[in-house]
């Protein structure tokens, strides 16, 4: 069934050429010159004809080609969509219609506009314009990826490593479901895709390999796997699958041990069926007298088969130039066995190279392992930095309370001095009436010296708290040089970090400092624009190119030159052949006269004479003409391959090569076609991986700045915070001397009051007898009050400083803490990419080192492909030396070309007449369901849409994902 299944296939296809072969013969002529215009331009083998020919429609074409990214399983991961608009008329604007998302143009620098209506406006400037896109709409086609290891379903992620008999099935789900007429009625038919699917197997892992509706390919090492599928062409053209089974599926099967399996690729296209001409299915008398006319050819080629005897016959005849060209293949051979050698040469030092990079990956490797664990270091430190942030935050309130409540108390203390100061004045003025108060006075006395005796108390306890209070704050200030030296150190840490990353990803920038950070990443972030960095990649690559031009020109000339020396050997062989012609038919007479002795016996003359008179039959007069000709044209050969013409032919010819390589046309055309290569080569490079892929990753590289910036502004608040806490701890420390300075001057006036009052209760005595002392005494009371008040003003100032100070000392703190939880998550998040850094760093000592595997295998490859060539000249030698074997060969094929038309027999019963007897049975319906199956075909020409006055033609590509085994198994 399977072998049926892959024939009717077959059929289906071929009969959808056939059917588009007439339109094709149409254009023969035009493609035919269309060819040798392209073959008298081409310069070199490698030109890019894909995308340079010309479209010769009148109308734009819009070429589509949508990428299935898609996991192991055929899960859909991602959908690229790349679009090539074929200018064909040189249009300064090309109006296209698209629903993709994330649009850049991919070759040149086009531009577009977005229309009310969502139409895209190009400036293509009159190329062609290649563009692409991400989408999210459904496919046309549904691909299911399913395993089965001895029996049982597994996951793809499970089966690495796993041995067993495996199967590996490819369903495929037609979604592209549609209503069309067929004879009248409304009928459900699918949208026709030829699926081919294929991927390549280790013959090391896989052994016994089969595959359903395909072929397989081993080279010896690995077999390649092609499957076909025709999803919905079987309910397309109804037709019954217990006669006929059109294959809607692939499944592979093989012995695997520690299976492992590259990325498969399907392609899924209808551009085979929009080519068929269904108005030529008439034109071939229908599908119905095509299966008759396949029948009967049947019966003619068995009837012909005994004319293969002939064949074969002329084959033993031509075997002498057989010979001859076994000889020119064992020269070939020679020259390949040659190259071989050199490109195992070149395998080989691909390989050294690829060992030093991997040496360079794994130090790469060490050192990113080492700046991860530096970062978890990193990483405690801040956390301890914020837990002490925090503390210094809560110790800073708790002293800002204290501060207040002693700025009260200094207040108080200050009114109290006031008072004093008015007592005494009192005192002062009361000198007069001390003789009638005296007991008064000294009771007085007796109480002042009580309240100077606290107030000299109290005084001194302020003193000693403020002197403690000053040494705090010193030690405190004393510190300020040191926090703000670690937090300058974790600044210029982490810029340090930052410039390495600049360096690493090649970016040249002066080094960031504190004061200079900002404004340099900025400017480097400016310069990352997606715009920029192609006008630099592009300006570096056409650098590159153009350094070859010399190199690109002396191809170009070389290539040139073949075909103007190809045409000049032309012209001159025939203008040679020419004179050697009229030379021998000069002497056609002398030759005629040699024929006629040799045939008939007789002079010229005398066989003139006879032929007169009737004497010679007609059939020999034809003959003799005959023998005439074919000796001036084996004359003309003989001439034409002597040694003498030869040099002449070859001297003509480059003679006249040189004249012809120096004309201003061939020159123009090596100029034209030297310019031509130069662009494509830069058009190339800037297409490549390595241009591609820093085009890319110019984005990511100002995001990351981008990030790095804001982690460094963040850090910068808070170690300007910092700064600000220690300009107020130092603040509050010199507020703190103010106040140890007020309450040393409140003792010194408090003790001058204690004095005082003692000598004013020692002097009560001697009251009524010094009244002018007593004044005296008043009057230096009064000046101690004041002094007293004085130093209390003092204090109450410093008091405000301190308490001012404090609350600056507070903010810092709570600024200090802020930026510590921000540092702290700063660090983190370089602690993270310094782990992912290390990660990403052991992925690519692990990729570069499967390259230097890979790189080992070509080595090996390219030495077994030197080995081969050698065997393969070796062998050439001994077919060579086989040929007469050969020729007794053919003499055996002979005898046995009759069994051949038994083979046909069995062939025209078994495979012909089936297919004719499954498709009759309803012909008509048949050729109808094709027919409307290829226009709804044709209707299909664009996955994510098609503007009016523009064609299209579509194609998809699906790419699973690799099954290899993990490090750990």
């Amino acid at each position: 069934m399977k072998k049926t299944r892959i024939k009717i296939a077959a059929f289906i296809i071929c009969a959808a050429m056939c059917a588009g072969s007439i339109g094709l013969g149409a254009n023969a002529a035009a493609t035919k010159q269309r060819a040798k215009e392209i073959a008298e331009t081409a310069v070199t083998a490698t030109a890019d004809t894909t995308k340079t020919a010309p479209n010769t429609d009148e109308e734009p074409v819009k070429d589509e080609t949508v990428y299935v990214l898609a996991g192991a399983d055929g899960t859909v991961q991602k959908v690229i969509v790349s679009d090539w608009l074929q200018n064909s008329l040189g249009a300064q604007q090309l109006t296209d219609a698209s629903d993709l998302s994330d649009i850049t143009a991919v070759r040149d620098e086009a531009a577009y506009s977005m229309q009310k209506d969502g139409a895209l406006v190009w400036d293509t400037k009159g190329n062609d314009l290649y563009y692409q896109g991400t989408s999210a709409d459904e496919l046309p086609v549904d691909l299911t990826v399913s395993y089965i290891l001895d029996g049982k379903k597994i996951a793809p992620e499970d089966l690495a490593g796993k041995s067993g008999k495996l199967t590996i099935r490819f369903d495929y789900k037609n979604n592209q479901k549609q209503t069309v007429t067929v004879d009248g009625k409304d009928v459900q038919m699918y949208v026709p895709y030829a699926m081919l699917t294929g991927t390549i197997l280790d013959n090391a892992c896989c052994k016994n390999i089969t595959v359903s509706n395909g072929k397989l390919m081993n080279d010896g090492t690995r077999t390649i796997v092609a499957g076909l599928a025709l999803p919905g062409m079987q309910e397309n053209l109804g037709l019954d699958r217990s006669k006929i089974e059109l294959p809607d599926y692939v499944e592979i099967t093989a012995d695997v041990t520690d299976f492992h399996l590259g990325m498969t690729v399907t392609l899924a296209t209808n551009e085979l069926f929009n080519e068929v001409d269904t108005a030529k299915l008439d034109s071939l008398d229908d599908l119905t007298d095509s299966m008759n006319q396949l029948n009967d050819a049947m019966s003619q080629l068995m009837d012909g088969s005994s004319k293969l005897y002939e064949g074969i016959c002329t084959l033993l005849e031509k075997s002498d130039e057989l010979v001859k060209g076994v000889k020119q293949l064992a020269d070939g051979a020679e020259k390949l066995s040659s190259g071989a050698s050199d490109l195992s040469d070149g395998a080989s030092a691909l390989k050294n190279g690829t060992a030093q990079l991997a040496s360079g990956a794994g130090a790469l490797k060490d050192g990113a392992s080492q700046l991860a664990d530096g970062t978890d270091t990193l990483k405690n430190g801040s956390a301890a930095l914020a837990d002490g942030a925090s503390a210094l935050n809560d110790g800073t309130a708790q002293l800002a309370s204290g501060a207040d409540t002693l700025k009260n108390g200094t207040a108080q203390l200050a009114d109290g001095a006031g008072t004093l100061k008015n007592g005494t004045a009192s005192l002062a003025d009361g000198a007069s009436s001390l003789a009638d108060g005296t007991a008064k006075l000294s009771a007085g006395a007796s109480s002042l010296k009580d309240g100077t005796e606290q107030l000299s108390e109290g005084s001194i306890a302020l003193s000693v708290g403020a002197n403690a209070l000053s040494g705090g704050l010193n030690t405190l200030t004393q510190n300020n040089d040191a926090l703000n030296s670690g937090a300058e150190q974790v600044f210029n840490s982490l810029l340090g970090t930052v410039n390495s990353q600049l360096s690493a990803s090649g970016l040249e920038a002066p080094a960031l400092t504190i004061e200079n950070y900002a404004d340099t990443l900025t400017a480097i972030i400016a310069s990352l624009d997606e715009n920029a960095v192609y006008e630099q990649a592009l300006a570096q690559v056409t650098a590159k190119v153009e350094e070859n031009r010399s190199l690109i020109e002396e191809k170009v000339t070389e290539a040139v030159k073949a075909q103007v020396a190809e045409k000049v050997a032309a012209a001159v062989t025939e203008q040679v052949q020419t004179a050697v012609s009229g030379q021998v038919k000069a002497n056609e007479n002398l030759i005629r006269a040699a024929v006629i002795q040799q045939a008939a016996g007789m002079d010229a003359d005398s066989y003139a004479q006879a032929v007169q008179a009737g004497m010679i039959p007609a059939e020999t007069q034809q003959k003799i003409e005959a023998a005439v000709q074919q000796t001036v044209e084996s004359k003309i050969a003989e001439q034409m391959a002597s040694d003498a013409v030869k040099q002449k032919i070859d001297t003509l010819t480059a003679e006249q090569t040189a004249v012809q390589m120096e004309t201003a046309e061939v020159k123009g055309l090596i100029a034209q076609n030297t310019e031509a290569q130069v662009q494509k080569a830069i058009a190339d490079n800037m297409q490549s991986e390595t241009v591609q892929s820093k085009l890319q990753s110019a984005s990511a590289g100002a995001q990351a700045l981008m990030t790095a910036k804001t982690q460094l502004d963040s850090y910068n608040a808070f170690y300007m915070g910092l700064k600000q806490y220690t300009a107020g701890v130092a603040q509050a420390a010199a507020g703190a001397e103010q106040l140890k300075t007020g309450a040393a001057a409140l003792s010194d006036g408090a003790a001058q009051v204690d004095a005082g009052t003692g000598s004013l209760q020692g002097g009560i005595t001697q009251i009524n007898g010094g009244a002018a002392a007593l004044r005296d005494g008043a009057a230096q009371i009064d000046a101690g009050t004041g002094a007293l008040k004085d130093g209390i003003v003092q204090a109450d100032g410093g008091a405000a400083a301190l308490s001012g100070g404090i609350a600056q000392v507070h903010s810092g703190a709570a600024a200090l803490k802020d930026g510590a939880s921000q540092v702290d998550a700063g660090v983190g998040a370089v602690q993270s990419g310094a782990k992912e850094l290390s990660a990403g760093a052991g992925a690519l000592q692990s990729g570069i080192a499967q390259a230097d595997s890979g790189a080992g295998a070509l080595a090996n490859g390219a030495k077994q492909l030197s080995d081969g060539a050698k065997q393969l000249y070796d062998g050439i030698l001994k077919l060579e030396d086989g040929c007469p074997k050969l020729v007794d060969g053919v003499k055996q094929l002979k005898d046995g070309a009759m069994q051949l038309s038994d083979g046909l027999k069995e062939f025209n019963e078994k495979g012909i007449k089936r297919i004719s007897d499954a498709v009759n049975g309803d012909l008509t319906g048949f050729i109808d369901r094709f027919k409307a199956m290829v226009d709804l075909s044709k209707n299909y020409r664009s996955f994510s849409g098609l503007s009016d006055g523009m064609d299209g033609k579509v194609k998809f590509i699906y790419k699973t994902g690799e099954i290899e085994m993990k490090d750990s198994q």
